[in-house]
C-alpha cells in the first residue's frame, strides 16, 4: 500500500483588507516611463537645437530655460492625460511629477506661464519650427536609410466647430469651422508642415511647390542625390502645373488621384477584357477585394501633353462580388522618363514601373491617411489660443513631439517588442508611459525605482540602455 506524505500547508491569516487611508512623502509618480523619454531626447541632442532657434524666446536669465520650457510642454502631450492648458497647475503641485523631469516643482511652469510663453511666438519666429523638422529628417533618413523615398502630400482638418473665437477659423471642406494644415509625410513621420486657416483649399497659392522644392533639394544635397522620389497625393491636388513642377523643374515621380469624366469612361466602355489586369488586396482569408484595371494615356483639354493614367474599379470587397464598384482614375509619370526609371531601377524599385503596383502604390495612401489618425489621437485638435500665431506655434510643437514619439518608438522601442511600431498613441501611452516609480536620492545619485514585474514586462533595463546609448542616435 503507498503511503502519501501530506505537506503542512501554512495559511497566512493576516488580513489584507484596506481599513484607513494614509500619506506619504516618498515621491511617487504615475508616468514613470516619462523619464525614459526624456533621456532619450537629452541623449539625441535637440535641446541645442532648440536653444539655437528660441533661444532668443528667453528674456531674462533668471527665467526658466527655453529647453526646460520645450520639454514641458512635449511631456505633456506625450502624456496626453489631459487637453485643457490649466492641467500645468495640476502639476506644478506634483512632487513625483517633477521629479520625472528631473526638476523640482518651483521649475515646473503653471498655465499661466505657458500661455505668456506662447504669447511670444510670432509669424516669423514659428517658421523656425520647419527647419527643426528638416534638421530631423535629415536626422531619420540617416537611421532608416530607404533605398526609395515615398512621400505623401495632404491636408488635415482641425475641427474647433464649437471652440471659441479662434483667428483664421473658418468652414472647411468637411463642413466643420476649423484649420487645415498642409502636411507632407514620409512613412510615420510630418517632415513638414504649414498651418493654414480653414478656408485654404488642398493646392492653394505656392505651398505645395516652395515645400516640395525645398524638400528635395534637402534630400539631394543632405541624404542621396540619386534617390528615386515618388509623391502622392488626392484629387485635391489634380493641377496640370504642379505635375509640369514635378516633371520638369523636381524630376521625381508622382502619383495623384485623378478626376473622372464622362469620356474616360466613354473610352474605357469601348476596351476588350484583354485590355484589362486584376489587381488583388488580401487582408485576411475573409477579407479579399479586388480592382480591374486598365492602362491608358489621357489629356485633358487644358493640358499641353498625355499623361499615363490608370483606370480602376472595385469588383469584390470582402470576398463579396460587386455589380456596381467604386471607379477611380491615378495620374502618373512613373516609366515616362527614361532616368527617372533607370535610378528606380539601380535603387531595386523596379516593380514600381508596373501598372499594378502603382495602383497598389495608390491604395496604400490610406496608411498615409492614419497618420492623421494618430497625429489628431496624440494631441487634439481644438487649439486654445485666440491670437493665430499662439496656435501656430501650438500647432508646430505638437508636430515636433509627434515627431519625436515616432522616432522614440523606432530607436528604443523597437528592438524590446513591446509595442509595435504602427501602435496608436494611447496603447503606446498605457504600455509605456503609465507605470509606477519612486524618485529616492541615495549615495548622491538620484535612483527610479520600479517593480520587478514591471521591469521585466516592459524590458526596461534595456529600454534605459537604448534611451541612453547617445553615438547612434545623435541629432546633428
Amino acid at each position: 500500500m503507498l503511503s502519501v506524505n501530506k505537506e503542512k500547508i501554512k495559511i497566512d491569516s493576516r488580513n489584507y483588507k484596506l481599513s484607513c487611508l494614509g500619506t506619504t512623502r516618498d515621491k511617487l509618480t504615475g508616468r514613470a516611463g516619462l523619464s525614459f523619454f526624456l533621456h532619450y531626447l537629452d541623449n539625441i541632442g535637440i535641446n541645442p537645437l532648440i536653444s539655437k532657434f528660441f533661444g532668443s524666446l528667453r528674456k531674462s536669465s533668471k527665467g526658466i530655460k527655453i529647453e526646460f520650457l520645450f520639454k514641458q510642454v512635449m511631456s505633456f502631450f506625450i502624456d496626453g492625460s489631459s487637453r485643457h492648458l490649466t492641467y500645468f497647475d495640476t502639476l506644478k503641485e506634483d512632487e513625483g511629477y517633477a521629479a520625472s523631469l528631473e526638476s523640482n516643482t518651483g521649475q515646473l511652469c503653471s498655465s499661466h506661464s505657458i500661455k505668456r510663453f506662447f504669447k511670444g511666438f510670432s509669424f516669423l519666429r514659428n517658421r523656425l519650427f520647419r527647419k527643426l523638422y528638416h534638421k530631423m529628417f535629415l536626422w531619420r533618413l540617416k537611421i532608416e536609410k530607404p533605398d526609395v523615398l515615398v512621400l505623401d502630400i495632404d491636408t488635415v482638418v482641425l475641427d474647433n466647430d464649437d471652440a471659441k473665437k479662434r483667428a483664421g477659423v473658418s468652414p472647411t471642406y468637411k463642413k466643420k469651422k476649423g484649420f487645415q494644415p498642409f502636411l507632407v509625410k514620409w512613412d510615420r513621420y510630418i517632415i513638414d508642415a504649414v498651418f493654414r486657416g480653414g478656408k485654404k483649399h488642398s493646392n492653394h497659392g505656392n505651398t505645395v511647390k516652395n515645400s516640395l522644392d525645398y524638400l528635395v533639394r534637402l534630400i539631394r544635397n543632405g541624404y542621396r542625390d540619386d534617390i528615386p522620389i515618388i509623391v502622392t497625393c488626392d484629387s485635391g491636388f489634380f493641377d496640370q502645373k504642379l505635375f509640369d513642377f514635378f516633371e520638369s523643374e523636381l524630376s521625381i515621380h508622382y502619383i495623384c488621384t485623378g478626376k473622372l469624366y464622362n469620356d474616360v469612361r466613354e473610352h474605357v466602355s469601348g476596351l476588350s477584357e484583354d485590355a484589362f489586369f486584376i489587381v488583388e488586396k488580401n487582408r485576411s482569408a475573409n477579407d479579399r477585394s479586388q480592382w480591374k484595371c486598365v492602362d491608358l494615356s489621357n489629356r485633358r483639354k487644358s493640358w499641353q501633353k498625355e499623361r499615363r493614367a490608370i483606370y480602376t474599379v472595385n469588383i469584390m470587397a470582402s470576398n463579396q462580388r460587386l455589380l456596381l464598384g467604386m471607379e477611380g482614375i491615378y495620374y502618373t509619370n512613373i516609366g515616362e522618363n527614361r532616368i527617372l526609371s533607370q535610378r528606380l531601377i539601380q535603387a531595386g524599385g523596379g516593380d514600381y514601373l508596373e501598372a499594378a503596383a502603382i495602383v497598389k502604390l495608390a491604395h496604400q495612401r490610406g496608411e498615409a491617411e492614419l497618420v492623421h489618425r494618430n497625429f489628431k489621437e496624440f494631441g487634439f485638435q481644438q487649439m486654445p489660443f485666440k491670437r493665430f500665431a499662439g496656435n501656430e506655434a501650438f500647432f508646430y510643437m505638437m508636430v515636433l513631439s509627434f515627431n519625436l514619439y515616432e522616432s522614440y518608438k523606432w530607436d528604443v522601442c523597437l528592438e524590446t517588442g513591446i509595442v509595435p511600431l504602427k501602435c496608436l498613441p494611447n496603447t503606446f501611452r498605457r504600455k509605456l508611459i503609465d507605470f509606477a516609480g519612486k524618485i529616492v536620492r541615495h549615495g548622491r545619485r538620484c535612483i527610479l525605482k520600479v517593480s520587478a514585474i514591471a521591469r521585466d514586462r516592459l524590458k526596461l533595463d534595456l529600454m534605459w540602455k537604448l534611451c541612453n546609448r547617445g553615438p547612434e542616435v545623435l541629432l546633428l
